[in-house]
């Protein structure tokens, strides 16, 4: 999992947690991570970006807005289930899956 972070710059994780039926309920946490690379926001300009592309010759010298196609990409996600806890506890154990598999995996520049 360490090589799949490093493929990229930049990495975020979301987090959520949260109870059912009042509080304190039923609770659970979980977390997704995704991650941006700069060397992968410039696509392929020799790709044909739509069909109609097809039919048309592709500009391979056209610029290409990096900052528009810096798009963030799915790496992956996971969920606890806490039993009954309160709102409050059920947040924060999502930010501390966060930050435990950050740790575990040595990232120095973390956005959570």
């Amino acid at each position: 999992m360490q090589k799949l972070f490093e493929e990229y710059d930049d990495v975020i994780a979301f987090t959520d947690g949260s109870t059912s039926a009042g509080n304190p309920g039923t609770g659970g946490a979980g977390v997704a991570f995704y991650g941006r690379t700069r060397s992968n926001a410039k696509r392929n300009k020799n790709i044909p970006m739509s069909e109609s592309d097809t039919e048309s010759e592709v500009d391979s010298d056209a610029d290409v807005d990096v900052e528009q196609d810096n798009k963030f990409t799915f790496l992956f996600g996971a969920q606890i289930h806490l039993g009954i806890c309160s709102n409050n506890y059920a947040e924060y154990m999502g930010l501390i899956m966060a930050q435990l598999t950050f740790a575990l995996l040595r990232r120095q520049k973390v956005s959570i």
